[in-house]
């Protein structure tokens, strides 16, 4: 695509585009455990693990990935 060209999207029965993932606010200890499982974790590869903790540096995070993270936890 380039300048000036129009785009129509085709999007079946009109329907909206998809919401962003919801984001959540953390508390600091909250994050740092949430830190601590993932540098702890032996089993999940590098560059997974690097994106992840990459993740829960930024001042919202997805919520999907905090609930996948605590449910392994157990919390």
């Amino acid at each position: 695509l380039g300048a000036g060209i129009r785009v129509r999207p085709l999007r079946p029965d009109g329907a909206a585009p998809p919401a962003a993932p919801e984001a959540v606010a953390l508390t600091s200890e909250r994050r740092a455990q949430l830190i601590a499982f993932v540098e702890a974790n032996n089993r999940m590869p590098k560059e997974a693990k690097e994106r992840v903790l990459a993740q829960l540096q930024e001042a919202e995070v997805r919520k999907e990935l905090v609930e996948r993270l605590e449910g392994r936890m157990g919390g």
